[in-house]
C-alpha cells in the first residue's frame, strides 16, 4: 500500500512542477507554490519513516526550499521547454527527499550518495536525449 501512495505523491508531484513551470510565471510566485507543494508532499513521504514529527518537519522544510531555488534558477533559462523543466525539478525532488530519507533512518553512507549521484546522472542523461530542447 505504500509504494502505490509513494507514487501517488511522485505523479502528482511531477503534474504539479509542470503546471507550474510550464506557466512561466515570476520567480517569487512560481519558486513559493513549488516551495509549498514540495514541502507537503515530502511531509507525505517522509512521515512513515521516524516517529520524530519535528525532524520530518525539518527536512521537508530543507526540501521545499531546495526546490524553490532550483525553480527560481531554472526560470533564468528562457529557452528550457516546460516538460523538461518539470522533470529536472521532478527528479531534483526525488533526490532531495531520497537523500532526506536516508538520513531519517540513519543509512546515509558515502555508498547511498554515489548511488544518488549515479542515479542523478543516468536521469539527466536521460532528460537531456530525449527531453524536448536543451
Amino acid at each position: 500500500m505504500r509504494l502505490w501512495l509513494d507514487a501517488l505523491a511522485y505523479g502528482a508531484a511531477l503534474l504539479l512542477f509542470l503546471f507550474v513551470y510550464q506557466s512561466r510565471t515570476r520567480s517569487l510566485l512560481s519558486g513559493t507554490m513549488v516551495t509549498v507543494t514540495a514541502m507537503l508532499l515530502a511531509i507525505e513521504l517522509l512521515r512513515t519513516s521516524t516517529n520524530e514529527t519535528r525532524h520530518v518537519l525539518m527536512y521537508s522544510v530543507v526540501v521545499g526550499l531546495l526546490l524553490g531555488e532550483v525553480t527560481w534558477a531554472l526560470n533564468y533559462w528562457p529557452l528550457l521547454p516546460g516538460l523538461t523543466g518539470g522533470l529536472l525539478l521532478l527528479l531534483s525532488f526525488y533526490l532531495a527527499v531520497g537523500i532526506a530519507l536516508q538520513g531519517l533512518q540513519g543509512r546515509l553512507t558515502r555508498r547511498v550518495l554515489v548511488e544518488f549521484a549515479f542515479f542523478a546522472v543516468i536521469a539527466l542523461i536521460l532528460i537531456v536525449v530525449f527531453g524536448p530542447g536543451f
